[in-house]
């Protein structure tokens, strides 16, 4: 699980925004322009890989869809 202060690429975690059943949310800034993305990170179950699956694809079709909206994503 991601917290804050971790660096990924050119990104920090700040803090967590919030979460439900199939992700945790969070808030991270870039490094070099201070910018704010929303980072999303799947909840992992190891006693029900099905789900986890089903979760990761939720969230890649989230980004297609922020994608063809001309929302940037990480």
């Amino acid at each position: 699980m991601l917290k804050p202060g971790v660096r990924f690429r050119d990104y920090v975690v700040v803090r967590e925004l919030g979460g439900g059943g199939m992700s945790y949310v969070w808030l991270a800034k870039k490094l070099d322009t201070n910018e704010n993305f929303v980072v999303k990170e799947p909840i992992i179950r190891e006693d029900d890989l099905q789900s986890t699956r089903l979760n990761i694809e939720k969230i890649r079709h989230e980004a297609k869809v922020l994608r063809f909206l001309g929302i940037g994503i990480l």
